[in-house]
């Protein structure tokens, strides 16, 4: 499938999760990430993202490497508001000696 397209849904389903009760009228950190790296994509131009220098596409790595870092902040960002991370581990199997 397309960027574009993982992108767009990537917006819808960060805008459906439930937000908090104290409205700032502003985007949350989740969503300004998503919404920056899907500009991004829209906003490059193919012709300087596969134009070569000194045989690499300097450009192209640019824009690789902060979509990398934008993503990696929405699930940084989800991972911190939806998740708790805070609980401790709980053994699932109990072992026994002798058995």
């Amino acid at each position: 499938m397309r960027l574009i397209f993982q992108l767009e849904e990537l917006g819808v389903h960060l805008r459906a999760l439930p937000k908090a009760t104290e409205a700032r009228h502003e985007l949350p950190m989740e969503e300004r990430a998503a919404l920056e790296a899907e500009t991004l994509i829209k906003l490059s131009l193919l012709k300087e993202l596969s134009a070569r220098k000194n045989g690499q596409r300097y450009r192209l790595m640019e824009h690789l490497t902060k979509l990398v870092g934008l993503l990696g902040l929405v699930g940084q960002c989800v991972s911190d508001k939806y998740f708790d991370h805070k609980t401790s581990s709980q053994q699932l199997v109990n072992r026994t000696t002798g058995e």
